[in-house]
């Protein structure tokens, strides 16, 4: 089951806990993109006034596995005595994207070589393009895997900020 949400009270300041988030992560290249420099931490984070967003690095199977690449978006705000961290957990907005269109293209395909095609391949690979239409759509509803990398993007979040948590 999937952990949709974090919050918690700290000890510490919201600038102080944003600067936390910034030494333990690398920073995204441009926005949602992973920056091509050496992979010394294994998250990635973009810090923007009180708002943050963490996700993880790419793995070689994940492609394989699934496209759906769970970030933690959420903001730290000032409290009296401390700060409060609430986020949540969101799809990366290429995995929203790229799945549906995939199967778009796909089925556009098959329909295309199936209506122009009169011999046996046409047909055979008509057929195929609409199976593996239907093995993206029914993958980028799954969800496969992203139960995993939230709670590995939880358990660092609760790490990060064990010592400073009321």
């Amino acid at each position: 089951m999937t952990q949709s949400s974090i919050e918690f009270q700290m000890r510490c300041s919201a600038s102080e806990a944003l600067q936390r988030i910034i030494d333990e992560t690398a920073r995204e290249g441009l926005p949602y993109l992973e920056p091509t420099r050496p992979r010394y931490r294994e998250f990635l984070s973009r810090v923007s006034g009180n708002r943050f967003r963490i996700w993880k690095w790419s793995t070689r199977g994940r492609g394989r596995r699934n496209q759906l690449v769970p970030m933690l978006r959420g903001d730290v705000r000032d409290t009296g005595g401390g700060s409060e961290l609430l986020a949540r957990f969101v799809l990366h907005p290429f995995a929203k994207i790229w799945p549906p269109l995939a199967t778009i293209i796909f089925l556009g395909i098959a329909a295309t070589v199936w209506f122009q095609s009169s011999d046996l391949k046409g047909k055979l690979f008509a057929g195929f393009s609409l199976l593996f239409a239907c093995f993206l759509g029914f993958s980028a509803l799954s969800g496969r895997g992203r139960e995993q990398e939230e709670a590995q993007i939880a358990q660092f979040v609760e790490k990060l900020f064990r010592d400073v948590r009321r």
